[in-house]
């Protein structure tokens, strides 16, 4: 089992999200930022859905949606052990951007979760 999130686990995720077969017009791009326990960044990683589906290391300028989360949130989001409603209202997860953009990718995201190993 490849560790989350590790440079393993966002090679394996790039390649699952290479052979999706979900599009978006206009593109969205999906950020996730992992904190450490002072709230310092210690990983991101970005998604991008337009024609094919791309997925890099690092933050980008204007994403259409960031979620941000502790790397303990993150990995029980990332595992399956917590979901994002849960996550947001107990204030471990912070979403900021385009809310409707996130509900309309939401399956696709969890696919990518499903098929990614974690």
């Amino acid at each position: 089992m490849v560790q989350f999130p590790s440079k393993a686990w966002f090679e394996d995720l790039a390649v699952t999200s290479a052979r999706l077969t979900i599009s978006s017009n206009p593109p969205l791009v999906v950020q996730q930022i992992i904190t450490d326990a002072a709230g310092d960044d210690i990983a991101s990683w970005h998604m991008r859905i337009a024609e094919v589906v791309s997925v890099a290391l690092g933050e980008v300028a204007s994403p259409t949606i960031t979620l941000t989360s502790d790397r303990e949130t993150a990995i029980a989001l990332a595992s399956g052990r917590l979901n994002a409603q849960a996550a947001i209202s107990g204030g471990r997860l912070r979403v900021s951007g385009d809310i409707a953009a996130l509900v309309q990718v939401t399956p696709a995201l969890l696919e990518v979760v499903a098929k990614t190993d974690s």
